[in-house]
C-alpha cells in the first residue's frame, strides 16, 4: 500500500470515528432523562462537630432512644450524638495496633438499640451503652447496609461475586448468600454487579443496585418475590472524549433507597448533571408514581417522621446536617403525581 492509500485510509477511518462519536452523543442527548421538580429540604440544624475527628461521613442511623449514630469510613470511627447533636461517645476507637473498626461504610442498629456497623470484610456489635461485644469477619469488603431482624438475623448487603445478600447469624457463622442471579436460556447467571443499598419491607428485603436501574424484592429466606427493571435509557452511557481517547461512560449509578409515607424512595446519583434524583415507588406492585424528583443533597438517612439527615453535597462529607421533607413530599409530591 503506498503512501496516499494509507492516507485515504487514515482521513477514511477519522471521518467514522466522528460519525460514530456523533451518533452516540445524539442517542444520549435524545434519552437524556427529563428532570421533574426540584424537592426542597428544610433545614433544621447544623451539627458542630469539630471536635470530633472526621473526614468522610459514610453512613448515619437513629437508635429508638433518638440517638444518632455516624460512622466515618475516612477515619474509621463512629460517634454517637444525642438529639442536639453534642457527642455522647466515640464508638470503635483506633488502638496503637488495631483498631475496633476498618473503614465503616454503614451502620444499623437493632430494636434493642444494640449498633452494627459494617467495614472491610467484617462487622462489629456495639451495645446500647456504645462498648464492643462482638465482631466477626464477611464476604463484602465494603458492605453498603446492614439489615438486623427482630431474631437478629444480619443481612449484610453490598458487592461480592458470592452474592449480593449475605445471610449470618448473630455469632457470624454464614448462613448462605443470595442476589446478582437471574435466568437465560434455563442456564443460571451470575450478575457481577456493585452491591446496592437495602431495607425491610413486611418481612421482605428490597434492595437496589447501583450500577443498573434495578429494585428487587425477596424473602428473608432469598427467594425473588418481584423486580423493577427499567431500560438501559435511565442509565444511559455517553461517548466522551479523553485524552486516552474516546470511552463510554456511566451517566448515573443507584445512591440509597428509603421508605416513607408507605412509599419506595429510590435516589440515584446524574454523574454528569451533577445532581440527585428520586423516584418515588409503590413498594406493592413496584409501579412508578413520580420520576425525577431533584434532590439538592447527599441524602444518609430518612427516619418515618419525614426527618432527614445529610451532607452538604459530595466534597463537605464531614459537615452533617438535619432536615425535613415530609411536607414537601405529602403536600406538593401526591398531589402533582395524580
Amino acid at each position: 500500500m503506498n503512501g496516499k492509500s494509507t492516507f485515504v485510509c487514515r482521513q477514511f477511518y477519522h471521518l467514522l470515528l466522528v460519525l460514530q462519536i456523533g451518533f452516540c452523543l445524539f442517542v444520549s442527548c435524545s434519552r437524556q432523562i427529563g428532570y421533574g421538580r426540584s424537592l426542597t429540604i428544610t433545614e433544621v440544624l447544623e451539627f458542630n462537630l469539630e471536635q470530633a475527628s472526621l473526614g468522610a461521613i459514610s453512613d448515619v442511623t437513629v437508635d429508638t432512644l433518638g440517638r444518632i449514630i455516624l460512622c466515618d469510613k475516612r477515619m474509621s470511627n463512629a460517634y454517637a450524638l444525642d438529639k442536639n447533636g453534642a457527642i455522647l461517645s466515640r464508638i470503635g476507637i483506633r488502638e496503637k495496633m488495631f483498631g475496633d473498626l476498618q473503614r465503616p461504610s454503614t451502620v444499623t442498629v437493632d430494636r434493642d438499640n444494640h449498633i452494627y456497623i459494617g467495614g472491610r470484610f467484617e462487622v462489629t456489635v456495639f451495645a446500647p451503652n456504645f462498648q464492643k461485644t462482638r465482631h466477626f469477619e464477611t464476604h463484602i469488603e465494603r458492605p453498603s447496609t446492614i439489615l438486623v431482624t427482630d431474631d437478629k438475623r444480619v443481612y449484610v448487603v453490598g458487592y461480592s461475586p458470592g452474592g449480593l445478600i449475605h445471610k449470618y447469624n448473630l455469632s457470624g457463622k454464614h448462613q448462605g448468600s443470595f442476589g446478582n442471579i437471574y435466568h437465560s436460556d434455563n442456564l443460571l447467571i451470575r450478575r457481577y454487579y456493585s452491591g446496592g443499598y437495602a431495607i425491610f419491607y413486611q418481612d421482605n428485603i428490597i434492595v437496589s443496585y447501583r450500577s443498573e436501574y434495578r429494585i428487587e424484592k425477596y424473602s428473608l429466606d432469598g427467594k425473588l418475590i418481584d423486580d423493577l427493571v427499567l431500560p438501559a435509557a435511565s442509565f444511559v452511557p455517553q461517548y466522551l472524549e479523553t485524552e486516552r481517547g474516546a470511552s463510554f461512560k456511566k451517566t448515573s449509578y443507584g445512591h440509597r433507597i428509603f421508605m416513607l409515607n408507605n412509599e419506595l424512595l429510590n435516589i440515584y446519583f446524574h454523574v454528569f448533571q451533577n445532581q440527585f434524583l428520586m423516584d418515588r415507588i409503590n413498594p406493592q406492585d413496584f409501579s412508578i408514581i413520580e420520576r425525577n424528583i431533584h434532590i439538592p443533597e447527599y441524602l444518609l438517612t430518612v427516619e418515618q417522621d419525614g426527618t432527614v439527615y445529610y451532607v452538604a453535597g459530595m466534597r463537605s462529607e464531614s459537615r452533617l446536617r438535619k432536615g425535613n421533607l415530609k411536607d414537601d413530599i405529602q403536600n406538593r409530591g401526591v398531589k402533582d403525581a395524580l
